[in-house]
Order: structure tokens, then C-alpha cells, then sequence
């Protein structure tokens, strides 16, 4: 029995989602619902604690091999702006974000409060230093939310290590590399985590 050969298209692409687009029929731009605001999933900038606090919403948290020492990890964790917050770029340009924009931040042991706390509002700021013994203090934080705020768990979604595999985690992993190392408290001090890279991942 024969069977057909299907034709090829060709007027059209692929645009890397299974769908055909094709120059004979452009796109249609639409306008957002009157009191909708566009959102996007690219960074503003990161939180510059050193220009005062931040007032944010957590949504999720990625982890990295620190590109100073590969053998620790960089924790960063995405959120979405309340109000302005003092941020830098990654041309080290400083200013303050829009509300709304997304955010990131680079997790220190200070901040493990933060764990339970996805979804809410967030106002955190720098309070002081701890003597853990270690030969650099641990910085730590405030960490306040609304009244009667019931957060979720803050997830690392998106795990991109390599050689810091063995560096147990402060948050657990969702969708975490393959051979990740299993989750675990946290050093409470920097050896492990090196926060302060401020190049955009």
C-alpha cells in the first residue's frame, strides 16, 4: 500500500514552540485590559543593601557555582518589587527599581528566614554583624512581613552547579540538577555562600 508524502511547508518557520509562523501572516499586537500592567521575567537590577532596605515579594530562587571560587555556591533569589528599591545593574549603574519590576537578590546565612516566606510581602534590611568564630562576622538581617502574612516555601528551581554540588542548600529544590547534592541547613557563616557577585547570571 502507498502512502502520500506530506509537503513540506515552505512559507513558514518553527519558532521553537511546535507553532508555524509564517511572513505572509505577521503577528498581531493586542492592547493589555484597561489595569493591567505588562510583566517580564528579566531583572531590573539586584538589591544594593548598602543603600538601604528592600521591600519585596520572594517568588523562587536559582543557585550557581560563584565564579570567584567554583567551589562554593551563589544562591540568587527572584522576586518582584514593592514600591522602589535601591538596585545595581550589571553595567554597575545604581538606582532605584519600579514596583513591579523583578528583583534579585544574593542570599546570604542571614537571611534563612526568608525560607517560608514566598509569595509575601518582605521588608528586610541589613541590622548588624555576628561573630560566628569565623574570621569574617556574619551579616545579619530584619526580616518583617504584614500581619497575619501566611508565606510558602521559597524553592530553588533552577539549579546550575557544578563543581559546588557538595554545598548543602538553605532552601529545598524543585526541578534541581541531576546530581545535586541532597538538601541540609546551611553553614551559618560565608564560607559557603558567596553572595556578593554582582553579574547578571
Amino acid at each position: 500500500m502507498k502512502t502520500k508524502k506530506r509537503r513540506a511547508m515552505t512559507n513558514g518557520e518553527d519558532n521553537g514552540e511546535g507553532e508555524m509562523t509564517s511572513d505572509a501572516t505577521p503577528r498581531q499586537s493586542y492592547a493589555m485590559p484597561e489595569g493591567y500592567e505588562k510583566k517580564t521575567s528579566d531583572l531590573a537590577g539586584f538589591w544594593n543593601q548598602d543603600q538601604g532596605p528592600i521591600h519585596f515579594i520572594p517568588r523562587s530562587a536559582r543557585a550557581f557555582d560563584n565564579k570567584t571560587d567554583t567551589m562554593k555556591t551563589s544562591i540568587l533569589i527572584l522576586g518582584e518589587s514593592v514600591g522602589q528599591n535601591p538596585v545595581i545593574n550589571q553595567d554597575d549603574e545604581r538606582f532605584d527599581c519600579k514596583a513591579g519590576e523583578m528583583i534579585g537578590v544574593w542570599y546570604k546565612p542571614g537571611m534563612v528566614a526568608l525560607k517560608d516566606l514566598a509569595d509575601v510581602k518582605v521588608f528586610m534590611f541589613v541590622s548588624g554583624e555576628k561573630d560566628t568564630g569565623k574570621p569574617n562576622p556574619m551579616t545579619t538581617y530584619e526580616v518583617g512581613t504584614p500581619p497575619k502574612a501566611r508565606g510558602t516555601m521559597l524553592y530553588i528551581t533552577e539549579d546550575f552547579r557544578k563543581k559546588s554540588l557538595h554545598t548543602s542548600l538553605p532552601f529545598p529544590t524543585k526541578g534541581a540538577a541531576k546530581h545535586a547534592a541532597p538538601n541540609g541547613a546551611a553553614e551559618d557563616d560565608d564560607e559557603n555562600f558567596a553572595g556578593g557577585d554582582t553579574s547578571f547570571p
